[in-house]
C-alpha cells in the first residue's frame, strides 16, 4: 500500500518532494512555501503503513536482489489494481475453484501417465 500511495502521491503533483526538475527549479517555484512534503503525509498517516506481523525482536537480514529480467516480476497490487468499471478487480471464488480443481486433474493425469512409465521400466 506503501508503494501505490506514494506512486500516486508522486504523479498528482500533491506534494512537494517531486516537483520541479532540480532544487533550483523548486525555490523559483516557491514550492517549500505551497506545498508539504511528502514525508510529512507518510509521518502523520505512519500508522496506516505498519506492518503488522513485523517483529523488532527477529535478527535483520539483507537479501540480495536479482535485477535479471527473468525474475521481475508484475506488482500485481498496482498494476492490476482497477478494472474497467473503476473497481478493484476480484476473483470469484468460484472461479479460482475451478481453476483450481482443473490444475489438480492435470497433475493427477501426469501422475498417472508417469507411473504407468515407471511400470514399464520394471
Amino acid at each position: 500500500r506503501f508503494l501505490v500511495h506514494m506512486h500516486e502521491f508522486m504523479y498528482a503533483c500533491q506534494h512537494r518532494t517531486f516537483l520541479g526538475n532540480c532544487e533550483n527549479g523548486r525555490k523559483d517555484l516557491a514550492v517549500a512555501r505551497r506545498k508539504k512534503a511528502l514525508r510529512t503525509h507518510f509521518d502523520s498517516h505512519a500508522e496506516d503503513y505498519r506492518n503488522p506481523f513485523y517483529e523488532s525482536s527477529l535478527s535483520i537480514m539483507i537479501f540480495s536482489v536479482s535485477t535479471r529480467s527473468a525474475n521481475i516480476e508484475v506488482f500485481a497490487q498496482f498494476h492490476s489494481r482497477w478494472g474497467g468499471d473503476g473497481i478493484l478487480p476480484r476473483e470469484s471464488s468460484e472461479d479460482a475453484m475451478v481453476t483450481l480443481f482443473n490444475q489438480i486433474a492435470v497433475l493427477q493425469s501426469t501422475i498417472a501417465v508417469m507411473e504407468t512409465r515407471v511400470g514399464k521400466g520394471r
